[in-house]
């Protein structure tokens, strides 16, 4: 019988010693739009713009993270984090990885949000806004000899004379987390500016502590990770451990077809000697789409055996 577990023992070992995976959608989420850790956003945005880091915090609002553009349902127009700060708005994606459909689907929040607007303002309801959107990317955006920056800054631009657009009020920041792992904290070249973003590298709590220990505002932030009730919050835990979760089930509905295939095939097995046993047992287990490599385990046929059963099946 598959086992019914909301929470996968190897993720409960993990959180005794480490903090929340925070390239995690749910945990990111879980931990940013909470108000208490507002700090932490402003100083993202300030590292990408260069604004002010008290004024951000002081000024910056929480949006509801869906965005009512026309015609999106609600899976499609649901952002990470969703911010104001007075007249800019600013999506933050949290990007575990990355690739082609991922890269245009944080677009399309760009363009959403800039359609949002100017229905905001065609109706009076809204000034012009200038959209901002920040990616924190595990892996590079950009790949080969060109993957050798921290930070990229995405605008429009004219080809030839390299002049911005002025009137496109859009700027996407691609923050490279690989880059700041692999050349920046293993070589030990991280400078005091770049220091809090290792909150999306490195997660040992005591080596979070030992980093942290005089940032009194990072102190919190910490604490504020450490104390996610995980256990108590069951829908965040399913949601944290949901891939751990998967493939426990998937592993377990595995071995439990096996073993019932297994039973079926050997009663008729029996019945024609053990050699036969293995083809009733290995057929079964074709038709179950089970991995050919345990269909050789389970059956101890040869690939090319199992091969020419299923050529006739």
């Amino acid at each position: 019988m598959i086992t019914q577990k909301l929470v996968n023992e190897e993720v409960l070992k993990d959180l005794e010693e480490n903090i929340v995976d925070l390239k995690l959608d749910s945990a990111f989420k879980k931990v940013f739009s909470d108000e208490s850790n507002k700090y932490y956003l402003a100083y993202l945005i300030n590292y990408c713009t260069g604004m002010d880091i008290e004024y951000v915090e002081s000024h910056l609002k929480y949006k509801n993270n869906f965005i009512s553009g026309r015609n999106l349902d609600k899976k499609i127009g649901e952002t990470d984090i969703l911010v104001e700060v007075e007249e800019k708005v600013i999506n933050i994606e949290m990007n575990k990885t990355i690739g082609e459909t991922l890269i245009r689907k944080n677009k399309d929040y760009v363009s959403y949000l800039r359609s949002e607007n100017v229905e905001k303002i065609k109706e009076g309801m809204s000034k012009r806004k200038f959209i901002i959107q920040i990616n924190i990317s595990a892996s590079p955006r950009i790949k080969g000899k060109e993957n050798e920056r921290l930070v990229y800054e995405i605008e429009l631009r004219e080809k030839n004379l390299n002049i911005s657009d002025v009137y496109n009020n859009e700027i996407i920041y691609d923050i490279n987390l690989e880059y700041l792992k692999n050349n920046l904290y293993n070589k030990k070249k991280i400078t005091e500016k770049e220091k809090n973003l290792l909150l999306f590298i490195e997660r040992n709590k005591k080596e979070l502590d030992k980093l942290f220990g005089g940032d009194a505002r990072m102190r919190n932030i910490i604490k504020n990770i450490k104390s996610i009730g995980y256990l108590g919050d069951k829908t965040f835990a399913f949601e944290y451990d949901r891939e751990a979760y998967r493939k426990q089930v998937e592993k377990e509905a595995r071995e439990e077809a096996i073993k019932e295939a297994v039973e079926k095939a050997t009663e008729e097995g029996l019945k024609q000697g053990i050699e036969q046993e293995k083809i009733e047992i290995a057929k079964e287990l074709i038709k179950l789409n089970i991995p050919i490599d345990q269909i050789m385990k389970s059956t101890k046929l040869t690939k090319k055996e199992i091969d020419k059963i299923k050529s006739k099946l």
